[in-house]
């Protein structure tokens, strides 16, 4: 049996470094999340919310230009909102494009709501190879690399790389039809690709394993309020923006606060709505309350 670590506020405190006042936006990091298509426009919406909500210095959206003028939800106005190429409704662009972009971020977060085309696979290949920070993909991001056989994106990159499949996207990657839940089997499987493609997996289902092959965390606070739509979108912009802020120890340890705050701005929304009633937007205005508890 594998020994793991709790996800727990002492352990998290022990490896957060508490901000100090006299700092400015800079000093506080910033990420880029690219994410979005016509099939889904509201994704990325929510992965910014949750990196804003992380306490990053500053939030850039780069949204497919299919979406200019359509986006039916309100942006917060402290996100700043870029427009880039697309194609079949979603992103296409060249590696000196996904250079441009990529450059002068702590953190880029890409995959939330990118659906499929053409197109995809080798915009999502420029970013791997534009980035040098830190990488975190999500989503659409994963189900490129599972249809594709395209590991090489994780192989290659120069970036730190944090994945956050959940169970489906999780068996894609495994190349399984049928993948066991059992929290044991998930760990050994989630810490296989781990080392195999030197990545830290956040390995999301009811109880979230956490691991980069050496550290194995595990988040046991089970909500089924969270089994929603959105619900990995805003969890995966809120590890981005605490990787990019540099609060925490390390890039695993920003994915632990991250894993923590959503399950425990969760739980706030559960007590306020009740599971069935909750929304995921709820939560996202839960976090600054998740915040105040973790920090007393």
């Amino acid at each position: 049996m594998i020994e793991t670590t709790e996800i727990t506020k002492s352990l998290l405190l022990s490896n957060y470094k508490v901000r100090k006042e006299h700092y400015h936006k800079g000093n506080f990091g910033k990420v880029l999340v690219i994410a979005g298509s016509e099939n889904y426009p509201g994704a990325g919406i929510m992965a910014a919310i949750g990196a804003l909500r992380s306490g990053v210095g500053i939030v850039t959206l780069a949204l497919p230009e299919a979406l200019k003028g359509l986006l039916p939800f309100n942006l917060s106005p402290e996100i700043i909102l870029r427009y880039f190429p697309s194609e079949n409704g979603g992103f296409s662009f060249s590696l000196s494009q996904a250079v441009g972009l990529c450059s002068n971020y702590d953190s880029i977060l890409v995959g939330c709501g990118w659906g499929k085309g053409p197109s995809r696979l080798e915009c999502l290949k420029n970013i791997s190879q534009a980035c040098e920070t830190s990488l975190i993909l999500d989503a659409d991001a994963l189900n490129i690399i599972s249809e594709n056989n395209a590991y090489d994106i994780l192989d290659d990159c120069k970036a730190k790389t944090i994945i956050t499949p959940h169970i489906a996207e999780f068996t894609r990657l495994l190349k399984q039809s049928f993948l066991d839940v059992e929290l044991e089997n998930r760990l050994v499987l989630a810490k296989q690709f781990a080392l195999a493609h030197k990545t830290i997996v956040v390995q999301k289902s009811a109880s979230t394993i956490v691991t980069d092959s050496k550290e194995d965390f595990v988040c046991n606070i089970h909500n089924s309020g969270l089994a929603k739509g959105g619900s990995g979108d805003l969890l995966a912009g809120l590890i981005a923006g605490l990787v990019a802020s540099k609060q925490c120890k390390n890039n695993i340890y920003a994915a632990n606060l991250g894993v923590y705050l959503h399950s425990q701005a969760g739980l706030l929304a559960k007590n306020m709505y009740s599971e069935p009633g909750m929304t995921i937007a709820e939560v996202a205005e839960q976090i600054p309350n998740a915040w105040k508890e973790f920090l007393k």
